[in-house]
């Protein structure tokens, strides 16, 4: 298996290492040790890469296919949002991205909980793809998100003007920070670039 271990996940080329197969090992393995840690709630997230939505539904439907409680972030969620949902359900997460790396990867970071990382080395992965699929739910946070963001944004902005440029590169982020200047009712322009998804990143 063309999958490279992390230090939180794997990560491979999409369509070579990266495939529906693996990530259905990787997902069961993932479930498997949950199971093992008696924790029962799982979040599913993922970025605006190539077949990113897809293969979170596919790795869902698995870990619901194990018993276990999960939930399926609705839209591409940059890696806080993701973050917020684990502590807000005091749940474990499987989140699929390469992070910095071009965009023929595809990764996954694995949690135990909210700020709990899981090694590799932590489970083990079956030697075939599962072949049951359960139920799960789609969840949408990114409101309670930017307010959560606003209430905790302080003062420093407040009664500040001119232009602020943000490039999000057609990532995950689009979309977040103009939601927060909304709801700060800041007078700065927020002049957002590439806001939605792009799984090339326009070309970086």
């Amino acid at each position: 298996m063309e999958l490279y271990s992390t230090q939180d996940g794997f990560l491979g080329e999409i369509a070579k290492g990266f495939t529906f197969a693996h990530l259905a090992r990787v997902a069961a393995g993932f479930g498997a040790r949950l199971e093992a840690e008696g924790i029962r709630r799982v979040v599913v997230a993922h970025d605006t890469r190539f077949l990113a939505q897809e293969m979170a539904e596919e790795a869902a439907g698995i870990l619901g296919g194990m018993g276990l409680e999960t939930f399926l972030l609705k839209g591409p969620s940059p890696l806080p949002l993701f973050g917020f949902a684990l502590k807000e359900l005091e749940a474990a997460g499987f989140y699929l991205t390469a992070s910095r790396k071009p965009a023929r990867f595809q990764g996954v970071k694995l949690r135990l909980g909210p700020g709990k990382p899981l090694s590799p080395e932590g489970m083990a992965l079956p030697q075939e793809a599962p072949q049951k699929r359960g139920s799960f739910q789609v969840l949408d946070r990114k409101k309670a998100y930017l307010e959560h963001l606003a209430q905790n944004a302080g003062q420093g902005a407040q009664g500040k003007k001119g232009v602020v440029y943000l490039d999000t590169l057609g990532g995950a982020g689009g979309g977040v920070l103009p939601g927060v200047f909304k709801l700060l009712g800041l007078e700065a322009e927020l002049r957002e670039l590439h806001p939605l998804p792009h799984p090339l990143f326009y070309g970086v």
